[in-house]
């Protein structure tokens, strides 16, 4: 049998694949990852680290081996670049045909965060500020190089709250440099984390 790897699996370089294995949609096998032979790697699947797979082995959907699954970086979204919708900057997969047409993110090794506020107290106590703020950032795959003219730049007003219930954040953005296939969410709503 021969080795069958689904168009939208990521086999980065340096990976060794043994024969007859199968890798299924959206897994991501690391650069310093060997796979045996006859290996069965559902979808979903990050093999990654210095992890060696030995022989005939069944990985189901949504593992994680070799690394903590939260490896690859996101950008966009409140907690990072305002004005982007929630992890949606950076390297996308190609999509499948007739099913999910749209590409979607699936993260990467390098991250950019740059953010700046200037944070004005509302009133003698500090529990509420409103602030003016620029976000950039940007995300980049383990065989991209860091390219500065490629980082996603937003500005806009935000207000924080340090409420009864907990940390409440509102803000509303505009992003500055958006590209064709950018997911935009002006508005965005955080509980529990008070935006930066």
């Amino acid at each position: 049998m021969t080795t069958l790897i689904h168009p939208t699996a990521v086999i980065e370089k340096g990976a060794e694949i043994g024969s007859n294995v199968s890798i299924g949609a959206y897994s991501v096998i690391g650069a310093n990852a060997k796979i045996g032979d006859n290996n069965k790697i559902e979808s979903h699947v990050v093999i990654s680290g210095h992890t060696t797979v030995g022989e005939s082995n069944h990985f189901f959907p949504f593992a994680a081996i070799g690394g903590p699954f939260f490896r690859n970086y996101f950008a966009g979204g409140s907690r990072s670049v305002r004005g982007f919708e929630a992890r949606s900057l950076g390297p996308l997969d190609s999509g499948i045909e007739g099913i999910n047409d749209s590409a979607d993110p699936f993260g990467g090794s390098k991250r950019v965060i740059l953010k700046s506020a200037l944070l004005l107290p509302l009133g003698p106590s500090l529990d509420r500020r409103f602030q003016i703020f620029v976000d950039g950032g940007q995300v980049f795959g383990p065989d991209d190089s860091v390219e500065l003219d490629e980082v996603r730049f937003s500005a806009g007003i935000g207000f924080n709250w340090l409420s009864p219930v907990g940390p409440l954040s509102l803000s509303y953005a505009f992003p500055l440099n958006e590209e064709d296939g950018d997911e935009i969410e002006q508005f965005q709503f955080s509980v529990g984390q008070l935006i930066q």
